[in-house]
């Protein structure tokens, strides 16, 4: 009996002490000493910097991205090798076709949130990149990324710029002297810029002398024969005749009839002698006329109207042809959307159309120029460089005075020569020259 009472009080104190100590009796206070569940909540980005849809980005940033939780920081990994995407932060500029080569491992702040990378060399200019983080990154409960993670629209750096090392000319009608409205040629050393409001055509040589002048006619838009140089073309306009001029700017030939209808008119000529027109502020059409030898023009065909469809304009100002495309720089008014560059072959055919809206918000289009199988658009402020043949941008260069600062009216028509692009301005009646390796 005495054994008995015993164990029951035995019993007693060991539900006694139990009780103490939180047991309750079910099965899950088994095998857990804190009581807590375990951690299986995916981890989430919460930004990234540069930020989405950023722009004028510094070609130096660097790339971070911070998680909403402590991750495993030996998951987070980048590419420090090449130019393949490895590694779970990624940053490309071709839809992850390649990625940017980091100079080293990431860095880690923010109680091992927040992750930082640095290229391995700086970035290019007016690029958009975008950060991708894969779904092999896993937070310190071992937790991975539910699914791959990257920036909808990327980030845009900004574009480089460029300072004139020269500039000569002044607003008026004399010689070397320039009032707007027309257009600048270079070639063998020597500069030719015209203008459709009273200032003629002037030679210069490169380092702004000027060496020969005609004030006869008005002619917004001059281009050399590209079978021969030494021949000068342009439209008079007060005239309504085109005019062949010798590189002493001499004329020496004039069309027998008058182009219809007559205007204000941009021109180019291919090498067989054909004669191409655009129809600025006038018809909203490019025209093309042979010549028979002597600048005895006729009509052959014209292509084109007022409008905003495939191959309409709104405003045909200037007409080039390069590698045997004829390009037209087209530009807004009439309340029509222009801001672009659309190209024919020389029959008229319609083979693509260059919208400026691609590249950025940007300017009224005025003249264009080319070199080794580049576009240059000069709009406002900057020049935007287009690779020919797949419309990629290659750079976008902000240009400025020889004292580093913008100029009045920004600029609007180009040439390049050697190493060298000339830039001519509308706004100060200036011509600058730049080296053209800025561009």
């Amino acid at each position: 009996m005495f054994a008995r009472l015993k164990i029951l009080l035995f019993l007693i104190h060991v539900l006694i002490y139990f009780s103490g100590c939180g047991f309750s009796g079910n099965e899950s206070d088994f095998g857990s000493s804190s009581g807590t569940e375990p951690d299986t909540t995916a981890p989430t980005v919460s930004s990234s910097s540069p930020t989405n849809s950023d722009t004028s980005v510094s070609t130096s940033t660097s790339i971070s991205v911070t998680f909403s939780e402590s991750m495993d920081t030996s998951s987070i990994t980048t590419n420090t090798s090449n130019s393949s995407c490895t590694g779970t932060i990624q940053l490309s500029s071709d839809s992850f076709s390649s990625c940017i080569q980091m100079n080293s491992s990431s860095s880690v702040s923010n109680s091992n949130k927040t992750f930082t990378v640095t290229p391995s060399s700086s970035l290019s200019y007016s690029t958009t990149y975008k950060i991708r983080v894969t779904g092999g990154v896993k937070d310190s409960s071992g937790n991975t990324l539910s699914s791959q993670w990257t920036t909808s629209s990327g980030f845009t750096t900004s574009f480089s710029t460029s300072t004139a090392i020269d500039s000569w000319g002044s607003a008026g009608t004399g010689s070397g002297q320039y009032l707007g409205y027309g257009s600048i040629i270079a070639d063998s050393g020597y500069i030719y810029i015209s203008s459709r409001d009273g200032s003629g055509i002037s030679k210069f040589d490169t380092s702004g002398n000027t060496i020969a002048h005609n004030s006869t006619y008005k002619i917004r838009q001059i281009n050399f024969h590209p079978s021969d140089t030494s021949k000068i073309y342009g439209y008079a306009y007060s005239a309504g005749k085109v005019k062949v001029f010798d590189l002493s700017l001499n004329e020496i030939l004039s069309d027998n009839s008058s182009i219809s209808p007559q205007g204000d008119h941009g021109l180019t000529v291919d090498t067989n002698g054909n004669v191409y027109v655009s129809g600025y502020h006038n018809d909203y059409k490019v025209s093309k006329y042979s010549d028979n030898g002597t600048l005895g023009l006729s009509l052959v065909s014209s292509w084109g109207s007022l409008g905003e469809s495939s191959g309409q304009f709104s405003n045909p100002q200037y007409v080039h042809i390069y590698n045997s495309l004829l390009y037209v720089a087209d530009n807004a008014l009439n309340n029509l959307n222009g801001k672009k560059v659309v190209v024919y072959d020389l029959s008229g055919n319609l083979q693509k159309t260059i919208s400026m809206s691609t590249y950025d918000n940007l300017g009224t289009v005025k003249n264009i120029c080319f070199n080794d199988s580049k576009l240059y658009v000069p709009i406002q402020y900057y020049i935007v460089k287009i690779n020919i043949s797949d419309n990629s941008v290659y750079q976008k260069t902000g240009f400025y005075d020889e004292s580093g600062s913008s100029f009045s009216g920004g600029g609007g028509h180009c040439a390049i020569m050697s190493n060298y692009l000339y830039l001519l301005s509308d706004g100060n009646f200036k011509i600058y020259k730049y080296n053209l390796s800025d561009f």
